[in-house]
């Protein structure tokens, strides 16, 4: 199982016209809740909590939006070609059995 950060790129004029913040948060925003590092723990859908760091996007603007989400590996063990805007953050293994990705 990976741990993968989805990055998205919202200008100021997309940010004003949206009534709430986006969906994902910003790096700004996950160094608040890090505690001012880049590195923190993240709730996984297999109930584990586990620890992340986002030290490989360190370089990116601040108002650039990250959506941390857990991607299973296919039957093969393989995980396929990932989008440019996704970034591995870390590979974990997964524990046996179906659970919840949301």
């Amino acid at each position: 199982m990976r741990i993968v950060a989805v990055l998205s790129e919202y200008s100021a004029a997309a940010r004003a016209a949206m009534p709430d913040e986006p969906g994902a948060r910003s790096l700004a925003r996950w160094r608040r809740e890090f505690d001012g590092s880049l590195h923190g723990t993240v709730a996984g859908p297999d109930g584990r909590w586990h620890e992340i760091s986002l030290a490989a996007i360190e370089g990116l603007s601040v108002d650039t939006h990250i959506d941390v989400t857990f991607v299973r590996s296919r039957a093969d063990g393989s995980f396929g070609e990932f989008p440019a805007d996704w970034v591995v953050l870390k590979e974990v293994d997964a524990p046996p059995g179906e659970f919840p990705f949301g």
